[in-house]
């Protein structure tokens, strides 16, 4: 059954996305007009040390982030959480298994898997 969005929520998100895409949309044309008038005056440089320098600080900032996470040895071993979350899901269907037992005896399983 598909989801049906409430009046207020489909109001709420055309509103939203309506904010979001103008403001980029005046993001972009503010840098892109910036862009012109300095080629225009001759002032190239200007107009690309703000955005190289951010995106410079963001890109540093990932490769910290990176490296720390090396560090900390969580690339050691990436295919434990696998066999982890499987093993939790057996245990999980162990202990559902047994409280439906409790809950309705009659009641038994085929196989492990019911699907």
């Amino acid at each position: 059954m598909a989801h049906v969005m409430p009046a207020w929520e489909r109001r709420f998100l055309k509103v939203f996305s309506w904010t979001v895409l103008i403001g980029a949309g005046l993001g972009f044309t503010f840098k892109l007009m910036d862009f012109l008038f300095s080629v225009i005056r001759g002032d190239v440089e200007r107009a690309f040390i703000i955005p190289v320098v951010t995106y410079l600080s963001v890109a540093v900032g990932w490769f910290l982030i990176f490296l720390w996470t090396l560090l900390r040895g969580h690339y050691r071993d990436v295919e434990a959480p696998k066999y982890e979350m499987l093993e939790q899901e057996r245990r999980l269907n162990e202990e559902t298994r047994d409280w439906w037992y409790t809950r309705w005896p009659e009641t038994r399983y085929d196989s492990e898997d019911s699907r």
